[in-house]
């Protein structure tokens, strides 16, 4: 990850221990898998964070992490990439 702004302050995250709630809610496009997690942070890891993870049929992954409980360090856009086999 590095700052939007200047693509600065390269750093990590990890994202584990995901929990998936109810059933994945399928589209014409791909699946939606809701659910929590637990998400690294500077200041420790924070615990059963909500996320939604949206898998295209075209490969693209798109992992939504609530701003609320990261103090809003992911800013209001899901972290979007590409998923290869």
């Amino acid at each position: 990850m590095t700052r939007p702004v200047h693509g600065s302050a390269v750093h990590k995250h990890t994202i584990n221990d995901f929990k998936l709630s109810g059933n994945p809610t399928k589209t014409s496009t791909g699946t939606t898998y809701n659910g929590t997690a637990t998400v690294s942070m500077k200041e420790g890891p924070v615990s059963n964070d909500p996320i939604s993870i949206t898998l295209s049929d075209n490969g693209n992954i798109s992992i939504m992490i609530d701003p609320k409980t990261t103090d809003n360090h992911f800013g209001n856009t899901p972290i979007e990439g590409k998923v290869t086999a």
